[in-house]
């Protein structure tokens, strides 16, 4: 699974499918930057345990998982994984999300 990839969104409300090909878990968390890098701390604590919000979908290997996610405004938003050692490995990226043209 890769999450190296740009992506630019028309769509203020896409379905996001998460495919994983590979023999490992993986999840997608979307968010700004900034709550991108503050879950990467907190999941880095050896205290947290699982948790599920509302912006991240998890597949196992072999399965799929879908996300319909509302982007409240245009911009640059962050995905990535943070199952151990994948954000560290580079499993991340970034959507960014253009204003509809009237």
């Amino acid at each position: 699974m890769r999450h190296r990839v740009h992506r630019s969104l028309k769509s203020a409300t896409p379905l996001i499918i998460l495919v994983n090909k590979g023999k490992a878990d993986h999840e997608l968390v979307i968010g700004t930057e900034k709550e991108i890098i503050a879950h990467a701390k907190e999941m880095a604590n050896p205290n947290t345990k699982g948790h599920h919000h509302t912006n991240e979908i998890s597949a196992k290997p072999g399965q799929q998982a879908e996300l319909v996610w509302t982007f409240k405004k245009p911009g640059q938003y962050t995905m990535a994984c943070f199952e151990p050692g994948h954000y560290e490995a580079g499993m991340k990226g970034v959507i960014n999300v253009v204003a509809q043209k009237h």
